[in-house]
C-alpha cells in the first residue's frame, strides 16, 4: 500500500529486498527494485533458484533528502516476510 501520505515518506521511496536461503547459506539481494507508488511487482532471481524455499526481508530508503541515505530515520526496520516456496522454472 502507498502511504506516502505519511511523515518521512515519499512515492519515490525505493524498496530493498533481501532472500535468504537458509540450506544453503546463501542470500541474494536488490536494492532500488521498486518506488513505493508502486501497485506490485515481481522479484526475479536467479535460475538456479528455482524450487527452493527461501525467506524475505524488505525495508524501504527514503528519497527525501537525497545523499543522506546513511542517516537513520532515511531507512526503515527491516520486516520479514517469511519463508516462501519459489516456482520452478
Amino acid at each position: 500500500t502507498d502511504n506516502s501520505n505519511m511523515d518521512l515518506a515519499s512515492a519515490s521511496d525505493l524498496l530493498m529486498a533481501g532472500v535468504y536461503d537458509p540450506e544453503t547459506g546463501s542470500g541474494y539481494t536488490m536494492s532500488g527494485i521498486f518506488k513505493r507508488s508502486d501497485a506490485g511487482g515481481v522479484l526475479t532471481l536467479p535460475d538456479n533458484w528455482a524450487g527452493r524455499e527461501v525467506q524475505l526481508f524488505l525495508f524501504m530508503v527514503s528519497t527525501l533528502s537525497a545523499g543522506e541515505i546513511h542517516s537513520n530515520e532515511m531507512v526503515s526496520d527491516s520486516l520479514y516476510m517469511g519463508n516462501l516456496q519459489l516456482s520452478e522454472v
